[in-house]
């Protein structure tokens, strides 16, 4: 099946907001650690998921992770469209 590409300028901006706060996670990954999680043995869990948070909204951005959201969501709610 395929699925049609939509763009959406709220995925976009959502997506380019959500990549900026995984790239301050990473920046500022001591300082997370330090102050949120448990200090030094956090900094590479925070540098880890800023990364995951970066990705994430660039697919988001793109509207990749919108399309594969709603493509679960059709399979498993056959009604929903």
């Amino acid at each position: 099946m395929l699925m049609e590409y939509e763009f959406s300028a709220l995925w976009l901006i959502l997506g380019i907001l959500i990549a900026a706060v995984g790239v301050l996670m990473i920046r500022y990954y001591k300082e997370i650690g330090d102050n949120l999680v448990s200090g030094v043995r956090s900094y590479d869990k925070v540098k880890f998921w800023g990364v995951i948070v970066a990705v994430g909204g660039a697919l988001t951005a793109f509207g990749i992770l919108p399309m594969i959201v709603k493509a679960i969501l059709r399979a498993v709610i056959p009604g929903l469209d």
